[in-house]
């Protein structure tokens, strides 16, 4: 059967990226509440680099699925089906664009140095938290790996350095927060969604893993009073921005609906997307 002129190209690029490997730069990017191919400018940067072994990788932090000195679990069963739905439905549109993630458990500190050096990383990227715990993994991991790490703003349209003011001198009313933002929303550069990424190096993909079902915890269960029961991941999310704005039109009713918390067309809920 003849190839056609895309098979090629991948074949070649296959054959290419396993007998010059040694020149390629290898890169780790650490997926963490970032759980998206949208609005993702160092992903966006990738895209068709033929110079880039990119290793995307996921850790569940083993800390996160113990139980507190009260006895509760730390995370319980709503929070982590959604967790385990939003890394499936990343791994499979990574794998759409012709990459993988490599799911792995334990502490991210540890591990991703481990990665780094069976992998021999030349650099890692990664979403920058903000919060005691996911800061002290951030320090953690600075003090034990030897090659740059990258950690970049991805949560808000405006950049820290960008806004008007310090962080220390955040507005304490929304309104005035909102007043002095609305002026410089034309600074928010907006990213085509991803086409293609960089392939999946062939070292990794025997220890890809199934991803865990539910840590030992119980399936949720939903109270019948429930309006809307939410599912995990990006694809997920992505529908209930159109549902919302554009087929049910709600976004229009937003200011007299925003405190109404009940109905399913009353607060748009995109913070729990």
């Amino acid at each position: 059967m003849a190839m056609s002129a895309e098979d090629i190209e991948v074949t070649w690029l296959a054959q290419n990226l396993k007998e010059h490997s040694i020149d390629m730069k290898k890169t780790i990017y650490w997926f963490r509440n970032d759980l998206r191919l949208h609005d993702q400018p160092v992903l966006k940067r990738f895209e068709y680099a033929k110079d880039i072994l990119l290793l995307p990788v996921f850790c569940f932090d083993e800390r996160l699925f113990v139980k507190t000195e009260l006895a509760f679990p730390k995370t319980g069963s709503f929070r982590t089906k959604f967790l385990i739905e939003s890394v499936t439905n990343l791994k499979s549109n990574l794998h759409n664009l012709g990459s993988d993630l490599l799911v792995i458990s334990g502490k991210p500190e540890t591990i991703l140095n481990e990665l780094a050096l069976k992998f021999k990383a030349d650099e890692i990227y990664a979403e920058k938290e903000d919060t005691g715990e996911e800061i002290y993994v951030e320090e953690e991991l600075r003090k034990n790996i030897t090659i740059p790490l990258y950690f970049h703003e991805s949560k808000t349209l405006l950049r820290t350095d960008q806004l008007p003011f310090s962080i220390n001198n955040l507005p304490d009313i929304f309104t005035n927060f909102r007043m002095k933002i609305e002026l410089l929303l034309d600074l928010v550069k907006i990213y085509d969604e991803l086409i293609k990424l960089p392939p999946f190096p062939d070292d990794f993909r025997g220890h890809i893993k199934l991803i865990p079902k539910s840590f030992g915890l119980p399936e949720p269960e939903y109270d019948y009073r429930s309006v809307l029961k939410f599912i995990g991941g990006e694809d997920n999310g992505l529908k209930r921005l159109k549902k919302f704005i554009w087929q049910d039109k709600s976004i229009l009713r937003y200011k007299k609906t925003r405190n109404e918390l009940i109905g399913e067309e009353y607060s748009s809920k995109f913070s729990l997307k």
